[in-house]
């Protein structure tokens, strides 16, 4: 189960993964009087045939900054773009394996995805093509998140952070010190420092200065 908002429009997306749909509610609009049955809502179906299958799962979404194109991601390892109504406008399917992150970058002209395939790309929104294939991780790629509108980090289950850049093709950074799989990862506004969590039960902040984390946040005892 997944959730996130585009305040802009008063929408709320909302997909539970086992039944291979997402749905965009409708806060501000209810589609009935009565406020008890809820906000209206459009079904997303990722899938129109055997929607039980686990392969068909919905794993993933990100909305792009102006909230007008929705990304969702699935166990097929299909990336699909959907208008702000619902309508799809687009299927991405060259990943080998489950999608597990997917981010626009601030202008809205590349769409990141990370796979079980232990690969990453960067997609070309208006031509809807893949832009750069990089294959740095040696395991799952679990989150992506972009640096700027061109760089961008991802982690994976083989405990490695790799800082790269579209254009380029061996990664700008490198930070090796989690001990687990590093579950996510996030810039913070200007781009200078990362933070990442991982299973070895730590946080650590990362900046593109040191090889070495800045921070180490160690006081979790679980997962």
């Amino acid at each position: 189960m997944y959730v996130t908002a585009v305040p802009m429009n008063l929408f709320l997306f909302f997909f539970r993964a086992g039944d291979s749909t997402a749905r965009i509610w409708t806060m501000d609009k209810p589609s009935v009087p009565n406020m008890q049955n809820g906000p209206s809502s459009v079904v997303l179906r990722h899938f129109m045939e055997t929607p039980n299958s686990e392969s068909k799962d919905v794993t993933t979404l990100d909305w792009n900054a102006e909230g007008t194109l929705l990304a969702t991601g699935s166990n097929d390892g299909r990336v699909k773009m959907w208008s702000e109504r619902g309508d799809l406008i687009t299927s991405l399917n060259e990943h080998n394996g489950p999608v597990f992150s997917l981010k626009w970058n601030k202008k809205g002209d590349f769409l990141l995805s990370g796979s079980r395939d232990k690969t990453v790309i960067v997609w070309d929104v208006k031509t809807a093509e893949r832009k750069q294939h990089f294959k740095f991780h040696s395991a799952t790629v679990l989150d992506v998140d972009w640096r700027s509108n061109f760089s961008f980090a991802t982690c994976s289950s083989d405990s490695m952070i790799y800082v790269c850049k579209v254009g380029t093709d061996r990664p700008l950074k490198t930070f090796a010190g989690h001990q687990g799989e590093v579950n996510a990862i996030k810039w913070d506004p200007t781009g200078s420092l990362l933070a990442s969590c991982s299973d070895d039960f730590t946080a650590k902040i990362w900046t593109m200065k040191e090889d070495n984390c800045l921070i180490n946040l160690n006081e979790h005892t679980k997962v």
